[in-house]
């Protein structure tokens, strides 16, 4: 569907910088990325040539692993770039559902940060220059803001650098995403402007929101120990949180009456450690108050940790919803984006 009546969706598909041949027929595009995740894209094209006993597009370099795919998408020609990255895998399938395809799958360079475990210790660093050395390692380009504590000894216990980059963000309060060959780690985006407005009865095709107390608590303690073993009791600060809704973050965390979260370090770590990690806790609970998704016609506006305007929905959901996450799907002359509302539980 296109986004006002007479607009065409387009696309366009480079390999290596060249746009695929016209004679390639792309069925459908899939592009998802995430806040804390890994972008991806999935590519289906019709080939198989039974009568020729060949998958003439699967053995050609045009996705050979390793080649770099740009996917552009917009409208009347006036595309936008979606995807940057890498042929990951392909493959071919042929069945009585689908019948004869090819599937690209293409993900990002930060891939390299996920395929393999460590186990490692770093000394006299803030988490910044830890994210920093381990994206710079792996050839990634890395924006991060400046953090305020600089550990005597960190280890990273057999677990992937990406993971141990998520760990580190996390206990500072920070968000991570990938494109291309860039990280991004930031603070949640929680004030400025919206990047796109929705509106029911307009431009919003499909949704479900949830508003849910059950999380959400006046405050949250962490208990742990020093390193020289002295036990530690830390409060969170009150933390600022995205305006959506006509219902305060302090009002629907007196909903239960237990409205203190305990939590338990698994490590010595100083004061300063301990209230970044219980002040993060709870800003992550703020921003999943609300959660869900709203489905609209296809946008390039939209990125994970952004925040966009909802509208038509009632006092109780309208504002300025945090995005963390988006998923683009092109195919028979469509294009939609479903961004995801709210901060994951699961991460």
């Amino acid at each position: 569907m296109a986004a006002y009546p007479g607009d065409l969706v387009t696309f366009s598909i480079k390999s290596n910088g060249s746009e695929i041949p016209d004679t390639y027929q792309v069925l459908n595009v899939f592009v998802k990325e995430k806040i804390n995740g890994i972008p991806y894209a999935v590519i289906t094209l019709h080939d198989g040539d039974p009568s020729r006993e060949n998958f003439p597009i699967a053995n050609h370099s045009t996705f050979a692993p390793g080649s770099k795919i740009q996917i552009d998408a917009g409208y009347d020609a006036r595309n936008t770039t979606i995807f940057k990255g890498i042929v990951a895998k392909n493959s071919i399938i042929t069945n009585s559902k689908v019948g004869s395809v090819l599937k690209v799958s293409c993900s990002v360079t930060a891939l390299r940060l996920a395929r393999s475990v460590q186990n490692r210790s770093f000394t006299n660093k803030t988490d910044a220059d830890i994210i920093t050395q381990l994206c710079h390692d792996q050839g990634l380009i890395i924006s991060i803001p400046a953090t305020n504590l600089i550990h005597e000894k960190v280890s990273q216990n057999k677990i992937s650098d990406w993971a141990f980059i998520l760990e580190r963000a996390a206990e500072n309060g920070l968000l991570v995403t990938a494109a291309d060959d860039e990280i991004t780690v930031a603070k949640p985006a929680i004030h400025g402007a919206p990047v796109l407005k929705i509106v029911y009865g307009d431009n919003l095709y499909e949704m479900k929101l949830t508003l849910d107390a059950s999380e959400q608590f006046v405050s949250t303690t962490i208990f742990g120990e020093d390193p020289d073993g002295n036990d530690l009791e830390i409060q969170s600060r009150e933390v600022d949180a995205n305006s959506q809704g006509n219902i305060s973050v302090q009002r629907l965390a007196e909903t239960i009456d237990d409205n203190t979260k305990r939590l338990y370090a698994d490590q010595p770590a100083s004061k300063t450690a301990l209230q970044n990690q219980a002040n993060a806790a709870l800003l992550f609970s703020r921003l999943s108050r609300f959660y869900g998704y709203v489905k609209c016609a296809g946008t390039a506006l939209v990125k994970p940790n952004s925040l966009i305007n909802l509208a038509g929905l009632g006092a109780r959901y309208n504002g300025d919803a945090f995005v963390s996450g988006v998923k683009h799907f092109i195919g028979d002359g469509n294009w939609f984006t479903r961004i995801e509302i709210g901060y994951p539980k699961n991460r």
